[in-house]
């Protein structure tokens, strides 16, 4: 479809350009010999007997007769229809008799073409004279070929190559190529046989891309961004921004390396060892005023209260993880007021988001917090009021267990049910057992006997009530036990406040 448009551009110019008519054509005249030794010497000879010429003036001849018999015909009669319709027939006639002639005329040179040596002599000559030609490498390596050169100088074109020309001339091979060779090109290009060295070249002056500097504007929150940190550096404020991803902390950096702002960046890629490094640079250097993390690995575990500026560039589905991020910097040691910027595009998801996480943050709020289901509620109440089951309405003061009573075991027996009261005895059994198994002065024989002993006089103050008492010695010998007891020993000890 290309080669079609370019001949058909070709043949309607040429036909609107009158400088032809003064031109000779010598190959329509035969008079260009040496294009005519590319033919072959016997089918020139045939085409010259094959060329029909009686057939061509005897149909010529037809029409002249039947021309001449409607002499009264060539003038048009606009008055009698029947006349002016032969003096159509008589035109078209006319018309189809002088491109007979013309194709007579036409056909008389092409096909008494004889070429001067043929095409078969000059390819034997050519066989009989081929000789081989000399060939050195170091010619090879002072003149390149267009192909070698344009590799070398890929290097070149790809660093310099940067500014499109202000104008280009886009059909000036139309201008300054012929058609014949054009033609050739472009079919030679199709089949694969032909390289353009120059495609590389081409391509890098034919594409700009816009001006890194742009990037903020294909955001809306990169606008803000922009207009935000201006204010906030203007007015000495340093700003910790989070975002879920790390491929928005990429673009971050790009736009930060834009406007010139020195910053510091802390992702799940960031080592142990360099996140404390980070963490008490940004603190102590002020002139850092940015900080970006990703809201998984910057929300736990650093302290950044050099930050007075938490910006959420992109909110998360669980309120819990922004409170995190805004208590990097809004925690024990900072001295100035923390601003919570969070940017939310409207009529998106995030909108969506930020619904979400407001529900959640308002049924914390009723269900926890106001319902008091917190630890801090329960602080209020001693182990004692606890396990007798007073009333946790009215507030009790807070006091530590009387460690000369040593009831606790029973205490808390008398409060289980009888099966449970059954297990609690198994367990501690098991626990006595695995005590004196794994401590080494017993299983070398030394105290195997208090430890049983120990263990069936805690037995028995559980069933019978008694109260006994437990000194350190006592419990530094029995070990840490379980759990529950550790704790038990901890508030009877009046560690509990």
């Amino acid at each position: 479809m290309t080669l079609c448009s370019n001949e058909e551009e070709s043949v309607r110019r040429c036909l609107k350009d009158d400088s032809f008519k003064g031109r000779v054509s010598l190959d329509v005249l035969n008079l260009n010999i040496t294009q005519m030794d590319d033919l072959d010497l016997v089918a020139s000879q045939t085409a010259n007997r094959l060329r029909s010429r009686n057939i061509i003036d005897e149909q010529i001849k037809k029409i002249e007769a039947l021309i001449e018999s409607a002499e009264q015909y060539k003038k048009a009669n606009l008055d009698n229809y029947l006349e002016y319709y032969k003096y159509i027939k008589v035109s078209e006639q006319l018309e189809v008799l002088e491109r007979l002639k013309q194709a007579q005329y036409l056909n008389e040179f092409r096909c008494s073409k004889y070429p001067l040596y043929g095409r078969n002599l000059l390819a034997k000559l050519r066989g009989i004279t081929n000789y081989k030609v000399l060939k050195s490498d170091a010619y090879d390596d002072i003149v390149f070929s267009v192909d070698r050169r344009s590799e070398e100088m890929g290097e070149v074109i790809d660093k310099y190559s940067v500014i499109t020309p202000k104008v280009v001339a886009v059909d000036m091979k139309e201008q300054m190529i012929p058609v014949s060779t054009r033609t050739y090109v472009q079919s030679a290009a199709l089949d694969g046989t032909v390289d353009n060295p120059f495609h590389q070249s081409q391509v890098k002056l034919s594409i700009a891309f816009p001006d890194k500097s742009l990037l903020q504007f294909d955001c809306g929150k990169l606008q803000k961004l922009a207009q935000l940190l201006q204010k906030l550096t203007s007015e000495g404020h340093r700003a910790l921004i989070f975002t879920q991803m790390t491929k928005v902390l990429d673009i971050l950096e790009q736009f930060l390396n834009i406007h010139g702002y020195r910053y510091m960046r802390l992702d799940g890629a960031t080592k142990i060892e360099e996140r404390q490094v980070l963490t008490e640079t940004f603190n102590r250097d002020p002139k850092i005023p940015v900080f970006i993390l990703s809201t998984r690995s910057g929300g736990l575990g650093i302290n950044l209260t050099g930050a007075d500026t938490v910006i959420f560039y992109d909110s998360d589905w669980n309120p819990a993880m922004d409170k995190q991020c805004q208590d990097r910097c809004h925690r024990i040691g900072q001295s100035r007021d923390v601003h919570i910027y969070r940017f939310v595009s409207e009529y998106t998801i995030e909108s969506n988001i930020l619904k979400k996480a407001n529900q959640k943050r308002h049924l914390d709020n009723v269900v926890i917090q106001e319902g008091e289901f917190t630890t801090d509620y329960f602080g209020k109440f001693s182990v004692r009021d606890l396990v007798a089951d007073t009333s946790i309405a009215v507030e009790v003061p807070d006091k530590p267990i009387d460690q000369g009573n040593g009831n606790m075991e029973k205490l808390l027996a008398q409060a289980e049910d009888e099966a449970d009261r059954v297990a609690a005895n198994a367990a501690m059994r098991e626990v006595a057992i695995d005590d004196e198994d794994f401590d080494e002065e017993k299983n070398n024989g030394t105290t195997n006997g208090p430890v049983r002993d120990k263990l069936s006089s805690t037995m028995n103050d559980i069933g019978t009530g008694q109260n006994t008492r437990r000194t350190e010695d006592e419990d530094f010998d029995e070990g840490i036990g379980h759990i529950d007891e550790y704790m038990l020993r901890f508030i009877a000890d009046g560690y509990y406040d």
